[in-house]
């Protein structure tokens, strides 16, 4: 149980400081953990994602923001986790810049992309997601809408 605690207690300080450092960027990220069946065999730690107070549905494989990547672990890969969990082993590609973004995709909040294929001008504030063959720039504030417009071809991992 002493193990675990100090993981926990780890992960939460990690968890802080990602936080912090995405804050300068206009976009508020918290990493929350919760217990599930506490104390028991069955005890499951759950990673909770919230991006500007909003927590990310279980649709995103990969997400990234600024140089952070959170990767939504299903209990099957992990054993007592599940949810969305930073990932430290992760190397960010090199991004070649492309064209220009246009004045409709930054009014839209996304485009679509590969991680290594980001347009010039694109907002400091954007993030990266993926989920199954949709890749995508999006803005934080505009997450929301993309999930909701995006919904049928976004993957449910809590459904996988």
């Amino acid at each position: 149980m002493k193990k675990w605690f100090v993981i926990y207690m780890f992960i939460m300080l990690a968890c802080l400081t990602v936080g912090t450092s995405c804050n300068s960027l206009n976009v508020s990220v918290e990493h929350k953990i919760s217990l599930k069946n506490a104390g028991t065999i069955n005890e499951l730690s759950m990673g909770h994602l919230y991006i500007n107070n909003n927590e990310l549905p279980p649709f995103f494989e990969l997400v990234i923001i600024e140089n952070q990547i959170y990767q939504f672990v299903l209990r099957e890969n992990a054993g007592r986790a599940y949810g969305y969990w930073p990932e430290d082993e992760f190397q960010l590609p090199p991004i070649n810049i492309v064209e220009e973004i246009d004045e409709q995709e930054i009014e839209r909040g996304w485009y679509f992309s590969d991680l290594d294929r980001k347009k010039a001008l694109t907002p400091g504030d954007w993030i990266w997601i993926k989920s199954g063959d949709i890749r995508a720039y999006v803005d934080a504030g505009k997450l929301p809408n993309f999930v909701q417009t995006q919904k049928a071809n976004l993957i449910n991992l809590e459904k996988s």
